[in-house]
């Protein structure tokens, strides 16, 4: 991106997890981006940093955990939920981290995979905040095996649990994000073809500049190798046919 860019550009990254989010959000950090100034502390699971703002992770599990619920329940979550007086107080939380520390950067990047299913939370203020400048969301796709794989080891899934983590992460973030401003982006095309993978996704953007390749690349050489692609295809056992979707057999 050009430095003497002045218009400010936000980004809402949203992925199922172990679905390459971090890596994505590391390359747009390397690019200048700012990600929160309240990081999530490195972990085994993600030894480099997860890119996300432990503010809103933290405001998004109260509300998930005060509606008895988790992020790893792949139950639907009711619309009664996203009203009354706990959703209220969460979206006034959350659009104060963002106005006291995002939008205060000219270029940010916000991501947490709980965004797939908490995008309601979200609606008013993306709408409101995109009329001032352009806002994008950036959907990081991964087939569903890496996905079940990783889950299975970090968290102890079943296979059909992390399969239907995955589908249900996946359509409801799809459906949130209908008529806006979004894009997507293969985390597996993203290894394999490296910046220009995600400069082709940010090119679908309404009212973004292109991303130059010269910094793609540097960012990529830095931010991104092969120990931030966690269980592969390649090592992934096939789930049990008799109770799979046919929409997650069709992504294999």
């Amino acid at each position: 991106m050009n430095s003497n860019q002045e218009t400010p550009y936000g980004l809402m990254i949203l992925g199922m997890h172990r679905s390459g989010t971090s890596a994505v959000a590391s390359l747009f950090q390397q690019l200048g981006f700012h990600c929160g100034k309240h990081p999530m502390p490195p972990q085994p699971a993600n030894p480099r940093g997860y890119f996300e703002d432990r503010l809103i992770v933290d405001a998004h599990d109260r509300f998930l955990t005060q509606n008895r619920t988790a992020w790893s329940d792949p139950r639907p979550l009711p619309e009664l939920f996203f009203a009354g007086t706990l959703a209220d107080e969460t979206k006034q939380e959350l659009a104060s981290v963002m106005s006291d520390d995002f939008l205060t950067h000219d270029r940010w990047v916000m991501k947490d995979p709980r965004l797939c299913r908490l995008m309601p939370l979200w609606r008013a203020w993306a709408d409101q905040h995109s009329k001032n400048a352009p806002l994008g969301f950036l959907h990081v796709l991964r087939s569903p095996r890496s996905v079940i794989r990783s889950l299975e080891r970090r968290e102890g899934f079943g296979a059909k649990k992390g399969a239907l983590l995955w589908l249900r992460h996946y359509l409801e973030s799809e459906i949130s994000t209908r008529g806006r401003n979004r894009t997507w982006l293969s985390f597996e095309d993203l290894a394999s073809r490296g910046g220009k993978a995600l400069a082709k996704a940010i090119s679908r953007l309404d009212g973004w500049p292109s991303l130059e390749s010269h910094d793609l690349d540097r960012a990529f050489s830095e931010s991104f190798s092969s120990d931030l692609v966690h269980h592969g295809d390649e090592e992934a056992t096939a789930p049990n046919r008799d109770w799979d979707h046919p929409w997650i057999v069709k992504s294999f």
